[in-house]
């Protein structure tokens, strides 16, 4: 018997091939109809008789690579119209649904073989795509993906490419990133001289370009989302040169490999490292050093123990690094803190002062797209920065999203969410917001992410902190559009960040340590640990609390910091102690001494970030932090490589608030005295790593008697210390409690805008 269907597949299905895949199908299996993108999903019409329509869908849920993509299927039977054969229609609107574009995407294998092989017309072209690969996000204007909503509208193809889009046995069939040297974009080597633009080579600008790098000059490369900066990263005078001209000092920069052979000789790479290096998202993966690695270490991640490793995802990239040198720094094309460069205009104006030359193309990049960054953990790999590869694919609600809601996040690190029905999405990385740049990329990106997943906000929420930009923002658009806003304590959020992530129900303790968050007593909270859900929660332990002379100064100061929990641990007493140590400070303290006694702009805090960073300079490790977390992070890597023989003695009281303090005072005094023992810095981080996991340990034990709770949540950009992490790990088995961290979203605040929106559903009644 005859039927027809009328088949509507929801979710990440536009931007895989999966027309293509399905008109194979249906023109294998004698159905009639057509099949079309939508701007509410992909719309199918299939006829013919019961058995292989049956069979139709059985293998599309065979194919696992187009099925756990799809978030929601509608079947309806409908009339027969007789189609005479099945078709690839023109593009609609019409429907309703939730669709997505695909996120970016490394070059497959497939393309690299046609890229290397010198009969192939695609032989050497450095924008080589195919339907299962290429760039998606980053060229998209809107929905349904169509060519003609991307920024390949700018290409017409030529013959034989049209030839290849019209050959349903093609692999670029309906391939919409198609092109080839003959009608694709373009690519130069360029130079800047008193701004003015010089042509260096069109012809072979690559091969030029890998013949500046190899004579140790800096280029920027103009990629997938944006530019990097590049440079041999053998060479340790070009890595010095780039660093200088960035002014971002120390902070490490990441290494673009030629393959993984090339990854083994810098970094200990394991099977596992390699297959996630090799996905398709490519991302950027912290790994310890090869201790024989011929790259310029010290230059490139002064004092780091870990490397950020990646392999080529572009045609281009690839191309670039055949020959010499085979290894480059390739760091975010941007000056310190800004957004990366995302047009020659931009790249001239910001980086002109770092180098004169430029690799560019003319296919224009439609949003910014940080590369993305992985640190392996014992738990998996941890997302210090998720951008290209996982934007903008959503991360599944546990509940159902009652309002469509708009997530401003925080204003470091900022990400912003949008909800909608049973998805949660997260943009690219935006960056801190004391930039101005980087407060327009924010207001820019949630106009373009709302208008390309059609999701008009109708709640918002944003940091419970009064003095955010992103608060003012979430603030202003409340009261434009005339609709609720939720402020969120920020640890709130990040507990529920982690209970999203593992779709974990009712209430949880939360484990929350990181530099700041702004307390609902007006303080600044930092090292906490909360009993809650997404509804609502209650503070029921923190750190001993202690005064910042300076405020939010004392983040890239860690003397400061020191000087902080010296006054708090023994008031003025704590400047003779000083005095009589050997601990050498950057600026004499007894002015901060009476700052701090006198109360003068000495917030008080419990911050966790600033307690490593205090410990960090009085084992003089540092005592100025040239990017944030840097004295934490050296801390953290001399304690790896010691092992902890007596951890610090950290205590623990309530408060007359029966608020539970951990108390870092007496841990304070056993590690002056190991200094004054001249005892091994690397054995005292250890000692402290150990000594605070522990006293996190006993006060989770004691919460959970308490409340009968046994899911334990861990997040905050402290958190990200895989020593202190892994210490408590270990001391939480056996112990029948239920250990839950991130895999989805950063640690960090990248991840807050998940928590906000499922506090704000929650609480919205």
């Amino acid at each position: 018997m005859r039927n027809r269907f009328r088949i509507i597949y929801e979710g990440n299905v536009q931007g895989f091939g999966f027309r293509p895949e399905l008109y194979r199908l249906a023109c294998t299996l004698s159905l009639t109809g057509f099949v079309r993108n939508t701007t509410g999903g992909l719309y199918i019409e299939a006829e013919g008789d019961g058995s292989s329509l049956q069979t139709f869908q059985e293998e599309v849920k065979k194919n696992s690579f187009f099925f756990h993509r799809i978030t929601r299927v509608t079947i309806d039977s409908i009339p027969l119209q007789h189609s005479p054969s099945f078709e690839i229609r023109e593009s609609a609107d019409h429907i309703a649904g939730m669709v997505w574009p695909a996120a970016d995407i490394a070059t497959c294998d497939q393309c690299l073989n046609e890229l290397f092989s010198e009969g192939d017309r695609r032989h050497h072209y450095p924008f080589i795509a195919c339907s299962r690969c290429g760039p998606r996000y980053t060229m998209i204007h809107s929905l349904p993906y169509d060519r003609k909503n991307t920024s390949m509208k700018a290409f017409s193809l030529c013959l034989e490419c049209e030839k290849e889009y019209h050959n349903s046995k093609d692999r670029r069939f309906h391939s919409q990133p198609i092109s080839c040297g003959a009608c694709g974009p373009l690519l130069r080597l360029i130079s800047i001289e008193d701004r003015t633009i010089n042509i260096v080579d069109e012809k072979n600008p690559i091969d030029s370009a890998a013949q500046l790098l190899s004579l140790g000059k800096i280029l920027a490369v103009q990629g997938l989302g944006g530019f990097h900066l590049c440079c041999d990263a053998c060479n340790a005078e070009a890595v010095s040169q780039l660093r200088k001209a960035k002014r971002n000092s120390n902070k490490p920069f990441a290494v673009m490999v030629r393959d993984s052979s090339v990854a083994r000789d810098a970094v200990i790479l394991s099977q596992e490292d390699e297959e996630m290096l090799l996905s398709a998202e490519h991302p950027i993966i912290l790994l310890p050093w090869n201790p024989s690695s011929a790259l310029a270490r010290d230059k490139i991640a002064p004092g780091c123990t870990v490397c950020g490793i990646m392999l080529p995802y572009t045609g281009l990239h690839h191309l670039l690094l055949q020959s010499r040198p085979a290894a480059i720094v390739a760091t975010s094309g941007n000056r310190s803190d800004e957004p990366i460069c995302l047009s020659l205009e931009e790249a001239i104006e910001d980086l002109g002062s770092i180098t004169s030359y430029f690799l560019v193309h003319t296919r224009e990049i439609l949003h910014r797209t940080d590369d993305s960054v992985l640190a392996k953990t014992f738990y998996g790999y941890l997302p210090i920065r998720r951008s290209r590869g996982f934007i903008p694919l959503p991360i599944p609600s546990p509940v159902p999203i009652k309002l469509p809601i708009l997530a401003c996040g925080g204003d470091l690190k900022n990400v912003f969410g949008l909800g909608k029905e049973d998805h949660l999405f997260l943009s690219p990385h935006i960056g801190d917001l004391s930039e101005l740049e980087a407060r327009t990329f924010f207001l820019d990106t949630i106009s373009h992410f709302s208008s390309l997943l059609k999701v008009e906000p109708s709640l918002i929420t944003a940091d419970l902190h009064p003095d955010y930009f992103s608060r003012h923002i979430a603030e202003k658009i409340s009261e434009e559009k005339k609709i609720p806003l939720i402020p969120v304590q920020h640890h709130h959020a990040h507990l529920a960040s982690v209970m999203a992530e593992h779709r974990l129900e009712g209430d949880c303790i939360g484990v929350c340590f990181d530099g700041t968050g702004y307390g609902e007593d007006g303080t600044s909270w930092g090292g906490e640990i909360l009993v809650g859900g997404y509804k609502e929660y209650y503070r029921a332990a923190t750190l001993f609390p202690f005064h910042l002379p300076g405020g939010d100064v004392v983040a890239r100061s860690p003397w400061r910091s020191a000087i902080a929990i010296l006054y708090g641990a023994y008031g003025m007493e704590g400047l003779e102690i000083l005095k009589r140590s050997t601990i050498s400070f950057p600026h004499l303290p007894d002015p901060f001494f009476e700052i701090l006694e006198e109360k003068i702009n000495s917030p008080l805090s419990s911050s966790a970030g600033r307690l490593f960073d205090a410990f960090s300079a009085l084992a003089s490790i540092r005592m100025e932090s040239t990017y944030e977390g840097e004295a934490a992070i050296l801390f953290q890597g001399i304690g790896e490589s010691a092992s902890s023989s007596s951890p610090l003695p950290f205590s623990s009281f309530r408060n007359e608030n029966n608020l539970l303090m951990i108390d870092w005072r007496p841990a304070l005094t056993a590690f002056l005295k190991g200094l004054e023992e001249q005892r091994d810095v690397s054995s005292l981080s250890a000692d402290f790593h150990s000594g605070l996991a522990h006293a996190v340990y006993r006060a989770v034990c004691e919460i959970s008697r308490e409340t009968n709770i046994t899911n334990i949540c861990f997040s905050g950009g402290v958190m990200q210390n895989t020593l202190f992490l892994n210490c408590i790990r270990e001391l939480l088995q056996g112990s029948g409690l239920l250990f839950f961290f991130h895999t989805i979203v950063p640690a960090n605040d990248g991840g807050i805008a998940l928590g906000q929106m499922m506090i704000a559903n929650a609480q919205k009644e």
